[in-house]
């Protein structure tokens, strides 16, 4: 069983991301800051889309981290410990998810505006999180999960409508979508090998958590190349301009 007494810094940085989120929900909704093209609907730019991913992941903390729907605090750690058999430190968990959405996604959204695939990216790691969620759901016979509800009802529409637009508004083509689930797969892939890795004492806290800050800029990696190498193969030309 996960010890739930820890040091407070590692249980007010899901509200501190709240308080990211609220501002840029603001940012998206009343300004123009964030988009990357104000003559297209918001909803169909991608860049815009990239900094919404963003905060889905920030609201989604919140119900792991903060507060899930039993009304228990930092829950999510507590029940992945009891899912997997080994109890992480929590400096692995801030790891996971500090490295990751305070600063992989700002990164790969300030990217988007000359690279959208940094968008399906993000899209592809949210949609294999629902996917880890769902399965977890599955698995306990039905039992709830920390982090659930919001993967359900925000990440796979999201993932979904992101996708549609990608494609449907040529910054992408459908051929790009497996290539960047796959790389969803492969973080996924990281986090649970270190994690197979610390069960099997073979690593510490430290390294455990050092893995998780290099995975998020794997992750970043991998997208940037994707469209930087991909270029024409992945990307539709903007000489075809828009359907």
């Amino acid at each position: 069983m996960f010890d739930n007494q820890i040091a407070w810094y590692y249980q007010v940085w899901p509200w501190v991301g709240l308080g990211f989120a609220v501002v840029l929900l603001i940012l998206l909704f009343a300004t123009d800051l964030l988009r990357n093209d104000p003559t297209t609907s918001r909803w169909k730019d991608p860049t815009w889309l990239a900094w919404l991913i963003t905060v889905s992941y920030l609201l989604h903390n919140v119900e792991e981290y903060g507060i899930d729907l039993t009304g228990t605090l930092y829950a999510f750690p507590a029940s992945f410990s009891d899912f997997i058999g080994v109890t992480p430190g929590a400096i692995f968990f801030a790891a996971v998810n500090i490295s990751l959405f305070w600063f992989a996604f700002p990164i790969a959204s300030l990217l988007s505006r000359k690279y959208p695939i940094m968008t399906a990216g993000m899209a592809g790691l949210i949609l294999m999180n629902t996917v880890s969620h769902t399965v977890t759901f599955i698995t306990n016979g039905g039992a709830y999960n920390s982090g659930f509800l919001t993967s359900l009802i925000i990440f796979l529409p999201v993932a979904l409508w992101t996708f549609y637009c990608c494609v449907s508004m040529r910054k992408l083509k459908s051929s790009a979508l497996p290539v960047v689930i796959l790389i969803g797969v492969i973080g996924h892939g990281v986090l649970i090998g270190s994690v197979g890795l610390y069960a099997q004492n073979m690593i510490g806290d430290s390294v455990a958590a050092a893995i998780q800050v290099l995975n998020a800029a794997l992750m970043v990696s991998l997208w940037y190349a994707a469209g930087k190498i991909g270029g024409g193969k992945l990307a539709v030309s903007q000489s075809l301009g828009r359907p």
